[in-house]
């Protein structure tokens, strides 16, 4: 609350606190930032969540080490070429999993991604990265109802 009235003092002053009868929020800005996800072997899963969260991943306004995990089913078929980690060559494979999800900022995508590399048991770690957006508390725009 405190946030709007700020807002309502630094336009000049036009508005007295005591004039108002009531004020809402009418929107919020949002922020853009980025979701990393990645696919691993349950045994290997918190080795690396540590990991990208050293190298920036994972906060979500005053808190770190954030993530989302879910457990599942991965299928592949490694070529003859390839040099798998699990599984046979040829022949498709299943291997539990589990899917993680944790936020980035751009400026620490390449670290992150360095530390997949570095901390990922297969040899073509499987991980993707969408941009997302997210309400702040940053108000963009306040109704206010005066008393008279």
């Amino acid at each position: 609350m405190n946030k709007v009235f700020d807002i309502v003092n630094y336009s000049k002053k036009i508005i007295r606190k005591d004039e108002i009868k009531k004020f809402e929020i009418a929107s919020y800005h949002y922020e853009t930032t980025n979701k990393i996800t990645v696919k691993i072997p349950l045994k290997f899963i918190n080795k690396l969540a540590l990991a990208m969260s050293k190298a920036g991943a994972g906060i979500v306004g005053n808190y770190e080490m954030c993530s989302f995990r879910l457990n599942g089913t991965g299928t592949f078929k490694p070529s003859s070429i390839s040099n798998p980690f699990i599984g046979n060559k040829d022949k498709i494979n299943f291997v539990e999993e589990v899917k993680m999800e944790m936020r980035c900022e751009d400026d620490k995508i390449d670290n992150v991604v360095g530390a997949i590399y570095k901390n990922h048991p297969y040899e073509e770690p499987d991980y993707d990265i969408q941009q997302i957006k997210f309400r702040s508390k940053k108000a963009e725009s306040v109704i206010i109802m005066l008393k008279k």
